[in-house]
């Protein structure tokens, strides 16, 4: 009874043996374009045809499952609907934080944002 309770939980994501995260960005990207009916004047932006976009990354060996956050290594988030998305930009990658070259902050705070006047950093909470 509890494995059908969990059938249906997570998100997709895809994943490919061997392949990394800039394999899955260049695929993405291509069969997101191909399967695009454009919506932009200069094609930047345009709604996928969510099954078309699953037969490509599938006819280049790439598995599409169902994975709890953060999903395990080797695995993206790739395009799950037919709103209208930027074609040279991938989804959020829900385990692939942000690089960011401010120091973390102290007691809570989640990001450091700016120097004050006297060159402390100040921090968002």
């Amino acid at each position: 009874m509890v494995s059908l309770l969990l059938v249906g939980c997570g998100k997709h994501y895809w994943g490919k043996p061997g392949s990394s995260f800039t394999d899955f960005s260049q695929d993405t990207r291509e069969c997101a374009q191909e399967h695009a009916m454009y919506m932009s004047g200069n094609k930047e932006y345009g709604i996928v045809s969510p099954d078309l976009y699953r037969a490509c990354m599938k006819s280049r060996g790439w598995t599409r499952q169902q994975h709890q956050d953060p999903p395990p290594p080797g695995w993206f988030r790739g395009i799950e609907g037919d709103e209208i998305v930027r074609l040279d930009a991938l989804p959020p990658q829900p385990h692939l934080e942000p690089v960011s070259d401010l120091p973390r902050c102290e007691r809570g705070a989640t990001a450091a944002t700016a120097r004050d006047s006297q060159g402390r950093w100040r921090c968002r909470l």
